[in-house]
């Protein structure tokens, strides 16, 4: 990457940009914006192959797959839970705090004016807005769609990016008017898409695919985010036979995501420190698959269906099965049992013995 990319660059482009307030935090594009550096250091070519170690790779990304189209999950799909969680665990204590000083505001609990006033001052300033903004995140993660689809159309060389239900709510983009480009988000390393105007700002940005680790000095040929986007690039530019059949097919079709599936998906985030983290991991299912109940399914316009029909001698690609996609159901489920129970031992141990919590029921 350039010298320009550094973590204080990174953070400054982050907070200063539109690319914060759109592509982060999920918000309706209004004015183009100026691309960051960042996103002009490593840029793709449609036409010329990426250098990679092995083959392409969907990532388990993968929805639907024919000649016509494929369609893959937005990158927030692969990591959905730990949000939820994160931001539940930071929700639920302000609303408390929040409750409690207004409540003592309200009640005069203070017995003085000017510190009444200050409270009231820091709720305004600080506290509200910064629960409007975890609360508009949470409910991006727990209360949204089950995914958001974005379908590769190779026939028109079109990219549908999927927003909402209802009018307006998916955005038409040519392929070869796209830039995409390497672009970090959060730790990790996307394919990020984003189509410029005439002045080169950016109109329109999304994430394409799954979000995957990189080295701090560039992306080289031996890493999965060259393999993804050669993935994808092979297949709008030289059709569905040219790109391996994918090990699966997202079970989320028209449907919700499995329970044991989420879970056994979230284990394997962390690759080799995975044991490590099953706690965290399995905690992270339960907001997960609470997440998939309450949010919606996505549903394509009728003109984006009518413009994807498979022919009929177009059959889907059996998904090649994999010891992980074989994993027995029942193993996994008693492994989740154990492992939550684990995270409640825990849980209390953490907060008997370092936050002293049992004092509120003894009197203590």
């Amino acid at each position: 990457m350039s010298d320009d990319s550094s973590i204080k660059t990174y953070w400054g482009q982050l907070f200063n940009k539109r690319y914060w307030r759109e592509v982060e935090f999920g918000l309706p594009p209004k004015d183009p914006w100026t691309p960051t550096s960042e996103m002009l250091a490593y840029q793709f070519n449609t036409e010329i192959p990426a250098k990679i170690a092995g083959e392409p790779s969907s990532q388990n990304m993968a929805v639907l797959q024919n000649a016509a189209y494929l369609e893959v999950a937005d990158g927030r799909y692969a990591r959905r839970g730990f949000g939820g969680m994160m931001f539940s665990f930071l929700l639920i204590p302000l609303l408390f705090a929040d409750g409690l000083a207004l409540l003592a505001v309200l009640s005069n609990r203070f017995n003085s004016v000017i510190f009444s006033l200050f409270m009231i001052v820091f709720l305004v300033v600080i506290s509200i807005p910064l629960l409007f903004m975890i609360g508009y995140q949470w409910k991006q993660e727990m209360w949204g769609y089950t995914y958001k689809p974005i379908r590769l159309v190779r026939s028109t060389r079109k990219v549908y990016v999927f927003q909402h239900n209802g009018p307006g709510g998916v955005w038409s983009l040519d392929w070869d008017k796209l830039v995409f480009c390497v672009k970090k988000g959060g730790l990790l390393w996307g394919i990020l898409g984003y189509l410029p105007d005439a002045n080169g700002q950016v109109t329109h940005a999304f994430y394409l695919g799954a979000h995957l680790p990189a080295g701090s000095n560039g992306v080289g040929p031996d890493e999965p985010v060259l393999a993804h986007w050669e993935y994808f690039r092979r297949y709008m530019e030289e059709g569905s036979a040219s790109v391996p059949t994918p090990e699966m097919l997202l079970p989320i079709n028209h449907r919700r995501e499995p329970f044991l599936y989420g879970v056994q998906r979230l284990w394997g985030m962390f690759g080799p420190l995975s044991v490590v983290f099953l706690p965290v991991t399995t905690l992270a299912g339960v907001f997960r698959w609470i997440a998939m109940r309450l949010s919606r399914l996505p549903s394509w316009p009728a003109e984006v269906e009518a413009e994807c029909c498979v022919a009929p001698d177009d059959a889907m690609p059996q998904p090649v099965p994999t010891r992980a996609a074989a994993t027995n159901g029942a193993y996994v489920g008693m492994c989740t049992v154990l492992i939550l129970a684990l995270d409640i031992v825990l849980l209390w141990w953490l907060l008997t013995r370092v936050f002293g919590i049992e004092r509120l029921f003894t009197g203590g």
